[in-house]
């Protein structure tokens, strides 16, 4: 175990200097800078972290939906919800393994002293539904990008395919799950990771929209479209690679720095995940 261990916090190490490095060099090339934070874009800046507030909210939703309804967890959503922003500054600052999962596993095991095993499992639901829909998300988003949907059509298209889900026999798949005693989650939660998605994507897409001083539909679908790469979370925050893979897909959106529109969404991230150490702090005082 020991020697597991020893073997995650060098791994997590080497990721941070790959991701610093990576950081450094787009930074000393001027591909990303800080100019934008100031006085006159506070608005934006306001906008992205109520954002990020909005999107921690849904995402401790979709995880205690899936606990209370799959596996009887007995927790209210406000601790959850506070567990869940703690959990936010360990999984950035912190190795993965001590990261928003299993954070959450263990304070919300403390609290109601519900075994771990079960909890685990709602972790796994809760990740798979994310990991489905963020790559749901960028399918329909290289789709209506391609096909030029407006607005309307892709709303539409979006309630068709939710309905189509909705209906999918599920009896079969259930029977298999239980006999691993993993339940399936209440079709809520695909509503709700759905929703993060949208909203990131949104968080991104308000961006080039100020900055660039335009922006229409398609740019939106591109920035749906790029919520692939959130699936592919291989350094800790994202840091550097984010930016690399970011500036290639905003790439497609017409006078546009991928790695800047990236790097104003990922400090406002990280900033909004370390006060999760005010959390934390009052977590220890109670």
């Amino acid at each position: 175990m020991k020697l597991f261990l020893n073997r995650k916090l060098i791994t997590f190490f080497i990721k941070v200097i790959i991701g610093c490095s990576l950081y450094f060099y787009l930074l000393s090339q001027g591909k990303i800078h800080f100019d934008f934070f100031e006085c006159k874009n506070s608005f934006l800046l306001i906008q992205l972290f109520l954002l990020q507030v909005i999107m921690l909210v849904i995402g401790t939703l979709r995880w205690h939906r899936i606990g209370i309804h799959a596996y009887g967890m007995k927790i209210s959503l406000l601790a959850t919800a506070h567990i869940s922003w703690v959990g936010q500054f360990f999984s950035t600052f912190l190795p993965s393994t001590v990261g928003t999962d299993l954070s959450r596993i263990f304070y919300v095991s403390k609290k109601i002293n519900m075994p771990r095993k079960k909890l685990i499992k709602v972790t796994i639901v809760d990740r798979l539904a994310a990991l489905l829909t963020v790559v749901l998300c960028g399918v329909l988003g290289f789709v209506f990008y391609l096909q030029s949907f407006t607005l309307v059509m892709s709303m539409l298209f979006v309630l068709i395919l939710l309905i189509l889900l909705k209906l999918l026999p599920k009896r079969k798949l259930r029977q298999v799950l239980l006999k691993k005693d993993v339940h399936l989650p209440p079709f809520s939660v695909v509503v709700l990771s759905l929703l993060i998605f949208i909203l990131k994507a949104f968080s991104l897409f308000i961006i080039i929209y100020l900055t660039k001083g335009k922006g229409n539909i398609n740019d939106y679908y591109i920035c749906l479209a790029s919520q692939f790469i959130e699936a592919l979370r291989v350094l800790p925050a994202n840091i550097g690679m984010g930016h690399i893979l970011f500036d290639k897909v905003l790439g497609l959106i017409k006078d546009v720095n991928g790695a800047q529109i990236y790097n104003i969404y990922f400090t406002v991230k990280v900033l909004f995940k370390a006060t999760g150490f005010f959390g934390w702090l009052f977590l220890r005082i109670k």
